[in-house]
C-alpha cells in the first residue's frame, strides 16, 4: 500500500516561521490515486492559500476555515528520480496586515479540491512582506 504524507515550510521575508507536518486530505489522496486510473489528465495542483482559522486539520477537510489570500503555485517539481516526493512552492507579496494561522494546497482557486492543510503558530504579516510556502508530498509505503 502506498501512503502519502506531507510537510510544509513557511518563510516570512526569508526566515523560517514554521516547518512541520502537513495533513494530506482524503480528497488529496483520491486525486493522487486518480492519476493511475484516469485516461484524461485534467486536474493539477495550482493554488496555495493561507487563512486565519483555528480548527485542527482533518482528512475530511475541503476548505480553509477562513481564507484570506491565495496565489498560483510557482513551481511543482519532483526533485530527483529517486526522491518519491513532489514539491509545490507559492509566494505572496503581502499588501495588507493579516494574521496567519493556516494554509492549504488546492487544485483550483474557486471550488477546487483541497489536497493538503496545516495549522501554524499565529503570526502577523504586513504590507511589503514576502511570504513563501513550500509543500512537500511524500509517497512511500510497502514495496512488496
Amino acid at each position: 500500500m502506498i501512503s502519502i504524507t506531507g510537510e510544509v515550510e513557511l518563510r516570512l521575508n526569508g526566515k523560517v516561521k514554521y516547518k512541520g507536518p502537513n495533513l494530506v486530505t482524503t480528497l488529496g489522496k483520491n486525486l493522487a490515486a486518480s492519476v493511475f486510473k484516469d485516461t484524461v489528465d485534467t486536474v493539477r495542483v495550482t493554488y496555495g492559500a493561507v487563512g486565519d482559522g483555528l480548527t485542527t486539520p482533518t482528512a475530511a477537510d475541503t476548505a480553509l476555515d477562513n481564507e484570506i489570500a491565495q496565489a498560483w503555485v510557482r513551481q511543482a517539481v519532483v526533485p530527483t528520480s529517486t526522491a518519491n516526493n513532489t514539491k509545490f512552492t507559492v509566494q505572496w507579496a503581502v499588501t495588507t496586515t493579516e494574521t496567519i494561522r493556516e494554509g492549504g494546497l488546492f487544485t483550483l482557486a474557486v471550488a477546487g479540491t483541497m489536497v493538503a492543510r496545516f495549522l501554524t503558530p499565529e503570526f502577523e504579516v504586513n504590507n511589503g512582506d514576502v511570504l513563501d510556502l513550500t509543500w512537500t508530498l511524500n509517497f512511500g509505503g510497502d514495496e512488496t
